[in-house]
């Protein structure tokens, strides 16, 4: 149960709750993005070698208690978002420097779990009304840098830096459609040749009982759907 909004403890009574999570948020998006365009060139000379490291790092994700690998448990209060925060921003802060592909897969999964513990956890506690509006201009944000950067030949659509993108493999999405609350798992994310990009979601969310009867595909636009209509689980 979340706290009262009423409460001095409830994250969204932090000092200038939207520059603030608006600053966290953008950061989170760009230091991700930044690690991606400099795996890019491994990725194109053995896709199949980054692929295994970077299932990898999924595995040993959680046996590691400096990663953020789980939201704090609720309710979620400022203290506990805080320490969350600061496990992301110790990894994040090794971006700079890191020249191995490991740490940069590993600063890649902190920057996306930051991201979206923002998105999916602290924007839908008591659904803030203006979590569209810091989706938004932390997307600009992200948008406007990498527009800039030496490594982008070209402009990149803000598509590209859609938070849908950011989600990791095995997040459970609670959204309303046609006046109900439905669930989802996200079990993978990729793009091929033929289908162009792809989301594979169930609505099997307890991954030991995941028989593949409820799979299904659905495109970037859909997943965004999703993400625009989330509620607190």
């Amino acid at each position: 149960m979340a706290l009262p909004l009423t409460s001095p403890d409830h994250p969204f009574n932090i000092p200038n709750f939207e520059r603030s999570i608006t600053d966290r948020l953008a950061n989170y998006m760009i230091v991700s993005q930044r690690c991606i365009y400099r795996l890019q060139p491994y990725y194109r000379s053995d896709r199949i070698r980054m692929s295994q490291k970077w299932e990898a790092t999924q595995q040993a994700w959680h046996t590691n208690s400096d990663n953020p690998s789980a939201f704090p448990p609720g309710p979620l209060t400022i203290a506990a978002m805080n320490d969350y925060y600061s496990k992301c921003d110790a990894i994040c802060a090794l971006e700079s420097t890191s020249t191995d592909v490991d740490g940069l897969i590993r600063i890649c999964f902190a920057a996306s779990n930051g991201a979206q513990f923002i998105i999916t956890d602290l924007l839908l506690d008591h659904d803030h009304p203006l979590k569209f509006k810091i989706q938004k201009v932390a997307g600009d944000r992200c948008f406007q840098a990498f527009s800039t950067l030496e490594q982008t030949s070209t402009p990149q659509n803000p598509a590209d830096l859609s938070p849908a993108r950011m989600i990791p493999v095995g997040t459970v999405l609670h959204y309303m459609k046609d006046g109900q609350v439905h669930a989802v798992r996200l079990k993978d994310h990729g793009t091929t040749a033929v289908k162009g990009e792809f989301f594979l979601i169930t609505s099997i969310v307890d991954e030991d009982r995941d028989d593949s009867s409820r799979d299904m595909e659905v495109a970037l636009d859909e997943m965004e759907l999703i993400l625009n209509s989330m509620v607190q689980g």
